[in-house]
């Protein structure tokens, strides 16, 4: 038995080598009524009451849908018509962060990065941004000072946590000096609203990702940029760069010469494992090693899905699943070829078991049901001999029952 007081914890699982990669799920009613653009994320953050949940956004203001790890949707979608409007890129990609969501549109007249917290009383998704926009239809924003705060930016990544969180950005266009196809940088800590400059602005690699659309994965050694770039991976228009969090470019892909371009930009990353969807649609994989922040690439296998579409967002989950967003089909999971591994999961900062003894009833407090899922985020009807999520009423909390 666990004694009382304060207790730190975490799940770890002993997973069988997979030999294969195969599509284990694919669901094309998920793709809605247009074939558009969207984006995936997989909230990862053991601290947020939305551990293990899937997202995913889809232009012409379809809006955010929540899956469960079986992949079936989760009530109804949520911004089907404001904030977003109906066009082909909003909104266009989504990154989950210290149990939020952020979600990018992509449109000059409605651009900006819109914040969702699922966890709020009032469903709402601001834009992050603060300004005014110009009269000739840009996507940039500009503060009272005559400061530009952002741009077009078609992805975001997020470094350190708590008021050492950076928000990283791509702008497509123009910010103050910085030339497009930039990297902004904005020191937000624990704010969600910005009305200033970008703290930091990085050029490095602009003349390189001249396409201005590319995705943005962040890692623990610097930032993966990938574009857009179909049939090229040169060392002029590379698939991707990687910079440091200095906007340093320390490695170009030009030097992977199996890699053709990447039809989508989507990048993912789980451990030492990196995924790329290449010009033909079909998804690459390394194995990544680093030395201190360049990486280098080994042990190229394709999955080959024959998708003439794009796939613009990857993500994977903490067990190693693989979740992309396809313009044809929606939203896919895919089993990819691993060793055997052990996955660990830690549980909240803190557990508290309290021992407590009922010495007398003096009132009686009517509780909304409890209902309790898996860490997989799977709803269990009868609960038993492990570890919970339990959700009552607005509250969620992890349980040992």
């Amino acid at each position: 038995s666990l004694p009382y007081g304060t207790q730190t914890w975490a799940v770890i699982l002993e997973n069988a080598a997979s030999e294969g990669a195969e599509v284990i799920k694919s669901d094309a009613a998920v793709a809605f009524e247009n074939k558009a653009q969207g984006g995936v994320a997989v909230d990862k953050d053991t601290e947020s009451a939305n551990f293990g949940k899937i997202y995913t956004v889809t232009a012409y203001a379809q809006g955010l849908q929540e899956f469960d790890a079986s992949m079936n949707p989760v009530g109804e979608r949520l911004f089907k018509d404001t904030p977003f409007i109906d066009a082909w890129y909003s909104p266009y990609r989504i990154t989950a962060n210290s149990g939020k969501l952020y979600m990018n549109d992509w449109i000059d007249s409605n651009s900006g990065v819109y914040v969702y917290d699922p966890n709020a009383e009032t469903i709402s998704a601001p834009n992050m941004f603060v300004g005014t926009r110009p009269d000739d239809g840009a996507g940039i924003m500009v503060n009272g000072n005559g400061e530009t705060v952002t741009c077009n930016v078609s992805s975001v990544a997020f470094v350190g946590e708590g008021e050492g969180r950076k928000m990283y950005a791509f702008a497509e266009d123009a910010v103050n000096e910085t030339p497009a196809g930039s990297l902004l940088r904005y020191d937000l800590g624990t704010a969600d609203t910005w009305a200033a400059a970008p703290s930091a602005a990085f050029s490095s690699m602009s003349s390189l990702l001249s396409t201005k659309d590319a995705v943005l994965l962040a890692t623990e050694n610097g930032i993966i940029c990938a574009q857009k770039s179909e049939n090229s991976n040169t060392a002029e228009k590379p698939a991707f760069v990687v910079v440091d969090f200095d906007g340093n470019v320390v490695y170009n892909s030009s030097a992977l010469t199996d890699l053709n371009g990447s039809m989508g930009a989507a990048v993912a990353l789980y451990g030492n494992i990196f995924a790329i969807v290449n010009a033909d649609g079909n998804i690459e994989i390394y194995k990544v090693a680093w030395n201190e922040n360049t990486p280098s690439f080994s042990d190229r296998y394709v999955i080959k899905l024959n998708n003439t579409k794009q796939i613009t967002q990857m993500d994977f989950d903490t067990a190693g699943n693989l979740y992309a967003f396809s313009v044809e089909e929606g939203l896919l999971k895919i089993a990819v070829k691993n060793e055997a591994r052990s996955t660990r999961t830690n549980a909240k900062a803190e557990l508290q078991l309290v021992n407590s003894i009922l010495t007398a009833v003096e009132s009686i407090e009517v509780e909304a049901p409890a209902e309790y899922y898996n860490l997989q985020g799977i709803k269990v009807d009868k609960p038993e001999n492990g570890i919970f999520i339990k959700k009552q009423g607005s509250k969620a909390s992890k349980v040992i029952l």
